[in-house]
């Protein structure tokens, strides 16, 4: 059963930026920051998901230049995928088909040789990695606008959710997943899981309250938790996460949280989590009449 189960607020104002999950923590890289005029080397900020707090990562230098020819420079509606050690880098508004890749060991850039043509460049697609192979889905091009292919996979049999871009991607127990993005006509908030065995598309719909429409967001995963923040909709610093494998003990509390129900007399690890999930959940309502993260 998928369950939406934290919310928090006071991330990064940015959206259109794309993250990685490193063990317990997440790496935001880039995104359109509309208070920042200049653009400058890609931004890296990181999330800990154990201390639930953001930290920046000072700018890339070589001693000699500020900005070093493999550093991408500041971008929006790219995405990014791990593999092993290595973040990939690829795609974004300026139509690059340059791809980057940064060292999380040593938190530094470079240019990867390409032995063939990579595909058509392209911004707001998705992006996720299968073992050492990254898949790509969606987003505009420069030639053809709007696509909702899956590059390396033959989508001409599948039954497949609406062409979007804007979105964010991924993988879960060998399986991908889409969420969010717009299409120029609609906003969407629905979760879409791909099997590449079966070559299939299923919609899914997660318990609990989870973001009403989003676009230029980021989902990563965490364990059995995916972390998803940012986005164009509303305010850029929301951030949920949503359960795929909840255990009892996060059902149970999230009833208690749900129904309002006396927990004074339960031990005092499981008040002080309760607490803590109260006070992530207490927030007030999206423009639109949503509600905020309210279980």
């Amino acid at each position: 059963m998928l369950h939406w189960t934290v919310y928090l607020k006071e991330g990064p104002k940015v959206y259109h930026d794309a993250a990685v999950s490193v063990g317990h923590k997440v790496y935001s890289f880039g995104g359109y920051d509309a208070s920042n005029t200049k653009l400058d080397q890609l931004g890296v900020k990181i999330f800990n998901t154990v201390s639930l707090l953001w930290t920046n990562l000072p700018p890339v230098t070589d001693g000699q230049e500020e900005r070093p020819l493999e550093v991408p420079n500041m971008c929006w509606g790219h995405t990014a995928v791990l593999i092993e050690d290595m973040v990939y880098i690829w795609g974004g508004i300026k139509y690059s088909v340059v791809l980057y890749a940064f060292d999380v060991n040593t938190n530094r850039w470079f240019r990867p040789r390409i032995s063939r043509a990579v595909p058509e460049a392209r911004c707001n697609h998705s992006a996720c990695a299968l073992g050492k192979v990254m898949y790509v889905h969606g987003g505009y091009t420069q030639l053809t606008g709007r696509t909702n292919d899956i590059l390396k996979l033959d989508t001409t049999t599948m039954l497949l959710p609406e062409g979007r871009g804007w979105h964010s991607a991924f993988a879960y127990n060998d399986e991908l997943y889409i969420f969010g993005g717009d299409n120029l006509d609609r906003t969407f908030s629905d979760l879409w899981k791909f099997n590449p065995d079966a070559f299939s598309w299923k919609n899914v719909a997660p318990k609990g309250k989870g973001p009403c429409v989003m676009t230029g967001m980021c989902c990563c995963t965490v364990g059995d938790h995916i972390i998803l923040f940012g986005g164009y909709r509303y305010t850029y610093d929301d951030l949920y996460i949503l359960d795929l494998s909840p255990s009892l003990k996060t059902l149970c509390k999230l009833t208690v949280i749900q129904y309002g129900l006396e927990h004074s007399g339960l031990i005092q690890d499981i008040r002080l989590e309760l607490c803590g999930s109260l006070t992530a959940h207490m927030e007030p309502t999206q423009p639109n009449g949503c509600p905020r993260g309210a279980l």
